[in-house]
């Protein structure tokens, strides 16, 4: 079998090897003529090459040859395969053939070469740090597995240890204070009733020095004032003055007192027509008790004087309009009960009112 494959594989297409040869006559001739002298048809240009190419690859292959197959070893053609040299490209053979083509080919193997020194350039850092990242993965995963090997013997060993130390600590301290308290009936009476006595003394020390740093204790001190009925109240409720407030003097009614004032004469608020216009009014209060009219008699001449402020805020034609003696009045009325300590004054009428314009 190996003998029919070499046979097949030494003969050649009849398209590459009439290629090869002229190649070889022209690179021959090329070689053995004398520098100057070559001629046009001499050299094989580039367009021809390809021709030659192409009429060599649309030929139709030969008839392979039959071949007897005889056994061979299977060792010897393993042999046979390494042995044999790996075939050139179709570059390679080219530019062996024809030396002038090692110029074409030369740009872009360099491009080539630079293509790969890019790549090596941009991809070498991400290798580097891809490679320092997977080693940091492993030393965190391998610190993981220690951590969790050393929690599960501690869990295992340790822990236990640890309790049954603790339990046995425990358990002695126990038994000392029992054979302690066994051993107190051997002593007097005297010494149990200075030992109980002491017992008392600390616990109540205790007692007292919790009190008087924690719950900050004065026993000399007095109660603290009250300054609001919400900290010491059962209840608090709200209201809406405005609704719900009711009045002192409204819900425990009194009988009504009526004040006369002393008669104002003011001068009106100068306007276009009437320039110096005068008015002279005399007052009378109703008000809700006794109490309120002794304060209004007592300060009448203070009261008189904003009523007289009062007054010389409207014009003429205001003073001598219904709507202007009532809204006279009703300031009145507003103002002196902002005054009055106490009291409210419930109505304001008038007795005698003239204008001069």
């Amino acid at each position: 079998m190996a003998e029919g494959e070499n046979d097949k594989t030494a003969q050649p297409d009849d398209g590459m090897a009439q290629l090869d040869a002229e190649i070889d006559a022209s690179a021959f001739a090329l070689a053995e003529a004398p520098p100057g002298d070559h001629s046009e048809d001499d050299v094989i240009s580039l367009d021809d090459l390809d021709s030659m190419l192409e009429s060599s690859s649309q030929a139709p292959p030969p008839a392979a040859k039959k071949t007897v197959e005889a056994p061979v070893d299977e060792d010897v053609g393993a042999e046979a395969d390494q042995a044999k040299p790996a075939k050139p490209g179709l570059v390679v053979r080219l530019e062996s053939k024809v030396p002038a083509l090692k110029k074409v080919f030369d740009p872009f193997r360099q491009l080539r070469l630079a293509i790969y020194r890019a790549r090596d350039f941009v991809l070498a850092p991400i290798k580097r740090q891809w490679q320092k990242l997977i080693e940091r993965v492993q030393l965190a995963r391998a610190r993981m597995f220690l951590f969790l090997v050393a929690q599960k013997n501690f869990l295992r060993v340790q822990l236990p240890e640890l309790i049954k130390g603790r339990i046995g600590d425990v358990k002695d301290y126990i038994g000392y204070l029992i054979r302690r308290l066994i051993g107190l009936k051997d002593i007097g009476i005297k010494r149990q009733m200075f030992l109980l006595a002491t017992v008392v003394s600390v616990g109540a020390g205790l007692a007292l020095a919790k009190r008087l740093i924690v719950d900050r204790w004065n026993p000399f001190k007095s109660s603290e004032a009250i300054l609001s009925f919400g900290e010491v109240g059962s209840a608090s409720y709200g209201f809406n003055p405005r609704s719900d407030f009711v009045l002192l003097y409204k819900e425990f009614p009194q009988p009504e007192y009526q004040i006369l004032l002393t008669k104002v004469i003011v001068n009106l608020k100068r306007s276009y027509n009437h320039p110096a216009a005068l008015a002279a009014a005399e007052f009378y209060l109703s008000l809700d008790s006794e109490d309120t009219a002794i304060e209004v008699r007592d300060r009448e001449n203070e009261l008189r004087d904003k009523i007289e402020r009062i007054m010389e805020g409207f014009t003429f034609q205001q003073a001598n309009s219904k709507q202007g003696i009532l809204q006279m009045k009703d300031e009145i009325r507003q103002t002196l009960n902002r005054m009055l300590n106490q009291g409210e004054v419930l109505s304001v009428g008038l007795k005698a009112f003239v204008t001069n314009p």
